[in-house]
């Protein structure tokens, strides 16, 4: 029984040892898209050092399938799953566009899917941050026309994303440090309906 349990043991660090950096990432992807819900608080970050810029701004994202709410900054963006509404608080104005028609890379639902897809994995640190052992995963943009190359940290307990750095071709770094992660918690279709009366006042621009 004890050379079995022993064999074993060196069956799993064998394969661990053996998993490449793409199938660690795909190991990844799969269980975050096999999530039904998700939510989190983020930080986003954006630096060139080019022009000296920095920008800095809390978010917070809930995500259930092809709908989403994203808060950030003083602008929020419902998507019902069909229609996406911008609200800019500033202005006192809301856009509304037809979801499919919108292209936005820098999305939520692709910032948390797609770029899993999207990019191949290079090479994998193991690195603990802030206390979570963690897997820095160097992503290659291949043939990207939007950007050159990325950094993914998941934690190495969960795969959970932690952070994701995007470089665009002319060095702009896009930084989406994640807080608080949650997955398939109960979420009800009716908190993706946009509501005009929460917004009185405010001009409807309708894009569609």
């Amino acid at each position: 029984m004890v050379i079995v349990v022993i064999l074993s043991m060196i069956s799993i660090i064998a394969f661990a040892q053996k998993e490449t950096p793409q199938e660690l990432l795909q190991r990844a992807s799969d269980k975050i898209n096999a999530y039904k819900t998700m939510s989190a608080n983020f930080v986003y970050t954006l630096e060139n050092t080019g022009a000296n810029l920095t920008d800095s701004q809390t978010g917070k994202l809930t995500l259930k399938g092809d709908k989403y709410i994203l808060e950030l900054g003083k602008q929020i963006i419902i998507n019902d799953g069909k229609t996406i509404y911008t609200i800019l608080k500033d202005a006192e104005e809301i856009q509304v566009n037809n979801a499919a028609d919108m292209d936005d890379l820098l999305s939520p639902n692709k910032i948390l899917t797609e770029y899993y897809q999207k990019f191949k994995a290079k090479s994998v640190t193991n690195k603990t941050i802030k206390g979570i052992p963690s897997q820095v995963i160097e992503l290659d943009a291949g043939k990207d026309k939007d950007f050159s190359s990325a950094t993914l940290i998941i934690a190495k307990s969960d795969l959970s994303p932690k952070e994701l750095q995007l470089i665009d071709k002319k060095g702009t770094k896009y930084i989406y440090q994640i807080n608080n992660f949650k997955a398939n918690n109960p979420i009800d279709d009716a908190e993706f309906t946009f509501n005009k009366n929460d917004y009185s006042g405010f001009e409807v621009i309708d894009m569609r």
